[in-house]
């Protein structure tokens, strides 16, 4: 054998062998030394494990090892729920026999944890945590790792909640706890942690004195959310002296003291998001919705029921578009909703499907991507768009004669079956837009339309869980799919916002920050409202709605 290969058998085994010593001398340290690293996990992690943190990394770790309940309110970007996932790590190598759970708005969203955060990230980065993992188990079904000490951690499926009965944990992470469902965490995730472990008749000292943990992660919301709620619970009980309880909000200037951000960087997202959406992602700020406030919240959630993710448009269903057209240059999106007409008795059913968000590009550029939707969606009834002020320029744009260079096709112009000389002199235009010019009248008509569409439950949108049914069939989501559940989200969002206000015989709608943006709402309200006028409802329809204290018919 040529001695080069010897010699690397050689260095090989010798490798190996100072590996085996290496981890060996490491876990005789872990066991002398196990109660200083529960009280220092900090320690045990960048010694042991070889991971570095960062100050306030350290701050909550060891925050989390001395408090039964621990409630993390962090700035996106400073990593709670990789933080979040060391922790649980931590504590299953050092109590031995821990069942942890990890519990999130959607599956998809805990095996992630599990996954990408321990699998693919502090297994790679501590060799000696690898040596610690008797079996990680990631299917279709559920993520599991399992190490040598008998612990384990586990993604939750949550679903409706029948799934997890009778699960008990001895650790339970909540990701994104302002997302998932109340009824969730009140009829499943409270029991959880009700037996202790280990627990035997007359039994009166146990190796954790502090008993079962959980451990509360997430970004802010709005005040009206059940996180505010837990937030101001755990407050009142530090306040009166319960050492149980733990609460760290840290915003995004920890992320710059610690260099994990730049001035750049923030400067950038706040021009991207709106001023509320900044606040509350990276400011960690609770708004509150004010009593004039159109659209309730709860009534909403409940129209947020769809679970299947749909990018491309069904045969045998009919399908329309809201769009609302933005400058040019500007803050605003122009944005155009995807809305599935589903027939029910008595009524249609409008699912919203897909939403396209376009900031800063030219008309011209905005008429390929509407183009680009209607092959997606070929059923497309109607665009329903305003086309008396910004969307002049998109609807001209949409008029002009296209060629597909990805399919090497002519397609006929797009027309406004409103505008009559188009439709006089553009012989080969297909009238697909309902351009609308919009008064008080017709704006105040539009908001009645979203009203009435999520007060009767008639308008349905992606819930967090949506996609987790190909996640269980072991798929993966695309980005298109990923960013259809953002969408979605940010579209809750800005309706929240809406406040009406009295304008002569109408309600004028307005995002009540001087900066807000409405051109979701915008969107939705010009696709409501022309799915009403499809649908040739009759403008004295007897039956009321609740506005506030008032009651009021459709126009």
């Amino acid at each position: 054998m040529p001695l080069a290969k010897v010699r690397k058998k050689k260095k090989l085994r010798i490798s190996r062998q100072s590996d085996r010593d290496k981890y060996r001398k490491r876990r005789k340290l872990l066991a002398q030394s196990i109660i200083y690293f529960r009280e220092r996990p900090d320690v045990f992690c960048e010694e042991i494990l070889e991971i570095k943190l960062n100050l306030y990394q350290k701050v909550l770790l060891r925050a989390f090892f001395q408090s039964k309940y621990s409630l993390w309110i962090l700035s996106r970007g400073l990593g709670k729920t990789w933080l979040g996932a060391l922790a649980l790590v931590i504590y299953c190598m050092l109590y031995r026999g821990t069942l942890a759970g990890v519990i999130a708005p959607s599956f998809r969203q805990s095996k992630i944890l599990v996954e990408d955060k321990i699998v693919k990230d502090l297994k790679e980065k501590s060799p000696f945590l690898k040596s610690e993992i008797q079996k990680t188990v990631v299917s279709q079904a559920e993520a599991r790792i399992e190490f040598y000490n008998g612990s384990r951690i586990m993604a939750v499926p949550t679903g409706d909640g029948n799934k997890i009965r009778g699960y008990r944990f001895h650790l339970l992470m909540c990701d994104e706890y302002a997302q998932i469902k109340k009824n969730i965490l009140d009829l499943v995730v409270n029991p959880m942690m009700n037996v202790r472990r280990g627990y035997e008749v007359g039994k009166t000292e146990y190796e954790d004195e502090i008993g079962n943990r959980l451990l509360v992660a997430s970004s802010a919301y709005y005040q009206h959310n059940h996180l505010y709620e837990l937030i101001k619970q755990y407050i009142d009980e530090i306040c009166g002296g319960n050492e149980k309880y733990y609460v760290s909000i840290l915003d995004y200037r920890v992320g710059i003291d610690v260099g994990l951000f730049d001035d750049d960087h923030i400067a950038k997202e706040k021009k991207r998001l709106s001023p509320l959406d900044f606040n509350m992602e990276y400011g960690c700020l609770f708004p509150n919705l004010s009593e004039n406030t159109w659209i309730s919240p709860d009534d909403l959630q409940k129209c947020s029921t769809l679970k299947h993710i749909e990018i491309l448009g069904k045969k045998n269903y009919e399908y329309i578009m809201g769009l609302d057209v933005a400058r040019v240059e500007g803050q605003d999106n122009t944005i155009a909703h995807i809305i599935k007409l589903v027939p029910r008795k008595g009524h249609v059913q409008k699912h919203l499907l897909y939403t396209k968000s376009m900031n800063g590009e030219k008309f011209s550029t905005q008429a390929k991507e509407i183009r680009n939707l209607l092959k997606k969606f070929p059923n497309t009834k109607r665009i329903f768009m305003d086309t008396n002020g910004l969307g002049v320029g998109l609807a001209d744009a949409l008029s002009e004669p296209y060629y597909d260079m990805e399919e090497q096709k002519d397609y006929p112009p797009i027309i406004d079956i409103n505008d009559t000389q188009a439709v006089r002199e553009i012989k080969n235009g297909v009238p697909l837009i309902y351009g609308i010019k919009p008064t008080n009248e017709i704006n105040h008509k539009m908001g009645m339309a979203v009203k009435t569409a999520t007060q009767k439950g008639h308008l349905k949108m992606y819930c967090n869980e949506a996609g987790d049914d190909k996640v269980l069939n072991d798929e993966i989501l695309t980005v298109e799919e990923e960013m259809q559940i953002l969408e979605a989200e940010a579209t809750r969002r800005e309706v929240m916002q809406i406040e009406a206000k009295p304008n002569g015989l109408f309600f004028k709608f307005q995002n009540p920050n001087r900066k807000g943006r409405k051109d979701r709402w915008s969107a939705l309200g010009f696709a409501l409202y022309g799915a009403e006028l499809l649908e040739g409802e009759d403008e004295n329809d007897d039956e009321p709605i609740c506005v506030g204290s008032v009651t009021t018919r459709r126009w």
